[in-house]
């Protein structure tokens, strides 16, 4: 196995950059210093200072040639001493530093186990709610993580979630203190590594061991306290998977009928895509219950001009149903 020259300290996709970077500096420098020297020695007419001061630049740069590189592998080597001297001679983004390390963990499907804790729950947690559609519930959540509890933090993750699920659900298992929860989330793993996605096993084994009075009827769909932010009438952006629309909201979450189920945290709402004939129909087949989770607010100015034409052939036929 080949010796890593900058002791791990550089993500492994960007290795050959920063050997490619250190080598072309190097180079560069070393043209510089060239040029410098031969324009002091070469060019006739130039004064005496001049001639000075191209072999003072000459000599800088081939030394910047020599010790550019060294400098920059040593404190490539030594990141953990020396971070503020490693960013100024190489770019940040190439660094493996302890947020990323987790975060390609729980990608490549490595599994942290509960020595990483603290600290790497801060980081999980985040990775976990950096998938939250919409902004505004996504700063809320980073706000009261501690409110979160497992069970909360699966659901978001499978609704959610675009990372590694084995990983994840391992992590969860890892640092439940419950030993029915840790099955649960062992399970869930097992499923996501054999299948791809959750079976009756998963659901079977919640159902028959979840012994709460008042519980979901499947398993991670536990309700999340989150903010209503929008008002009947009010226009939202709203985010489904790649598709993003802007929509009216007509209704707000019931949330005295909301039995903890996450999927109850919903608007009603019109989508404002092109409509040719307005009328009941039409307004049904435009209608959409977008999540809590899914939509961010959006001004009136930003609609564009169909979006607009749309929006007022709703109200007006709103206003004239009444």
């Amino acid at each position: 196995m080949k010796k890593d020259i900058f002791n791990g300290n550089v993500k492994k996709e960007y290795i050959g950059y920063v050997k490619l970077s250190l080598i072309f500096a190097s180079v560069l420098w070393f043209i510089f210093f060239i040029f410098f020297l031969l324009f002091g020695i070469l060019y006739e007419k130039i004064e005496t200072s001049a001639r000075i001061l191209m072999f003072v630049f000459s000599g800088i740069s081939l030394i910047l040639s020599i010790i550019y590189p060294i400098l920059s592998v040593y404190s490539i080597k030594n990141f953990d001493k020396h971070p503020k001297l490693a960013k100024t001679l190489i770019k940040e983004f190439v660094f493996e530093t302890n947020e990323s390390r987790i975060i390609n963990t729980l990608k490549n499907g490595v599994k942290l186990t509960a020595k990483d804790f603290p600290v790497s729950w801060e980081l999980t947690t985040n990775n976990i709610l950096s998938y939250i559609p919409s902004q505004e519930i996504k700063e809320y959540l980073l706000k009261n993580k501690e409110k979160i509890t497992l069970m909360q933090y699966a659901t978001l993750i499978e609704s959610y979630y675009k990372g590694n699920m084995v990983a994840i659900f391992e992590v969860l298992r890892d640092f439940s203190k419950d030993d029915y929860e840790k099955e649960l989330f062992n399970i869930a793993a097992k499923d996501y590594r054999k299948y791809k996605y959750l079976t009756d096993r998963t659901f079977n084994f919640y159902l028959e061991n979840d012994l709460r009075a008042n519980k979901p009827n499947c398993a991670f769909a536990e309700c999340i306290d989150l903010p209503i932010i929008f008002k009947e009438y009010d226009l939202a952006l709203y985010k489904s998977g790649k598709y993003e629309t802007v929509v009216l909201i007509t209704h707000l979450p019931n949330l005295n009928n909301v039995e903890n189920d996450f999927s109850d945290l919903s608007y009603c709402a019109y989508d404002l895509i092109e409509i040719s004939d307005i009328s009941e129909e039409e307004l049904f087949r435009i209608h959409c219950h977008p999540h809590i989770c899914e939509l961010d607010k959006i001004e009136k100015k930003d609609l564009s001009k169909q979006q607009m034409k749309s929006l007022n052939s709703i109200l007006d036929f709103i206003r004239n149903q009444k």
